[in-house]
């Protein structure tokens, strides 16, 4: 094909007037994009944001007897139906009688006020009160959540259960906290761990859901404990164990399902097992029987363990 004068100024003409259409195509993208990003802009300034407001504090009372408090030092209320943004949290939690008072601590909670749901963003702490003992509560929220071992081993040694976990979720119509995520406790028996929890505190029940392990120290001996489960029930001073072993210098012992009861002073007295139990010694000696017990001594070292036959019932005549 001959390139004519005629030609050459058609295809330039062309050119240009797909040179003017991306040009348009351009700025109209540009200008859309520039729209949204003025729509997004109060936002991101926190135009979405209500109220503020420091010191929050929130009292839940049921015939006249307190529940729980709610205590923040800053409270970020959001129009998004009734969400909120709680910073340097503290959860009391009142028991049956309002003698205790236990606590969550945390530094920032999303706070749900319909549905009265509290979920921790970060790690927090929640200390359990020994029975008929409660702590001097501040009237202000600490700042920040305490780190190290030292807060956790004054605690125990005062008697009290010191939890650190985090994805905490605090229903405030039922007054349970709950998470699925590992926890890491000490109490005055030792210290353990598990694969999620939930605390009543009305009822002083505190709930390891699986993988669970205490470490009994009593001495120069430790006796470990391990479990698919355990429910450690504060005013009995008991421990629920399911799938439960205790690990102790002079042997084993194994049962489908143990109580352990501790003294005063965190030490264990006795593990009832029933649901299969075995002991095994360092020397080899192994004895199985369906239920038995186990006994300890001030320093929660076994002292002496009792296979027991399950009881017959009497045929009435």
């Amino acid at each position: 094909m001959r390139l004519t004068i005629e030609r050459l100024r058609t295809l330039v003409l062309a050119a240009g007037v797909l040179l003017v259409v991306a040009l348009i195509a351009f700025l109209g993208v540009a200008r859309w994009k520039t729209r949204q990003a003025i729509k997004e802009l109060p936002k991101r300034l926190g135009a979405d944001i209500q109220r503020q407001a420091n010191e929050f504090v929130y009292t839940q009372s049921h015939g006249g007897h307190t529940l729980f408090k709610i205590r923040a030092s800053r409270l970020v209320q959001l129009k998004n139906g009734g969400q909120a943004e709680l910073e340097n949290v503290q959860i009391e939690l009142y028991g049956q009688d309002g003698s205790t008072v236990d606590r969550i601590s945390g530094g920032k909670f999303q706070y749900d006020q319909k549905a009265g749901i509290a979920t921790a963003a970060g790690p927090v702490e929640i200390t359990i009160m020994k029975p008929n003992q409660a702590p001097a509560v501040a009237p202000k929220v600490r700042p920040n959540v305490p780190s190290g071992t030292a807060p956790a081993l004054a605690n125990a040694a005062a008697g009290q259960i010191d939890v650190k976990t985090s994805g905490l979720t605090f229903n405030q119509k039922t007054g349970i906290a709950t998470t699925a995520q590992r926890v890491e406790f000490s109490v005055v028996q030792g210290t353990g761990s598990s694969i999620g929890a939930t605390f009543d505190s009305q009822q002083g029940q505190l709930v390891l859901d699986h993988d669970v392990q205490l470490n009994v120290r009593r001495g120069p001996d430790t006796v470990v404990l391990r479990a698919g489960h355990g429910e450690f029930l504060r005013d009995a001073l008991t421990c629920d164990l399911r799938e439960a072993s205790a690990n102790y210098r002079n042997g084993e012992a194994r049962a489908g399902q143990a109580q352990v009861l501790f003294r005063e002073d965190g030490s264990a007295v006795r593990l009832d097992a029933r649901d299969g139990f075995s002991m095994s010694s360092a020397a080899g000696a192994k004895v199985t029987a369906p239920m038995g017990t186990l006994d300890f001594n001030e320093k929660s070292q076994p002292t002496k363990g009792r296979p027991r036959q399950k009881r017959r019932q009497r045929r009435r005549s």
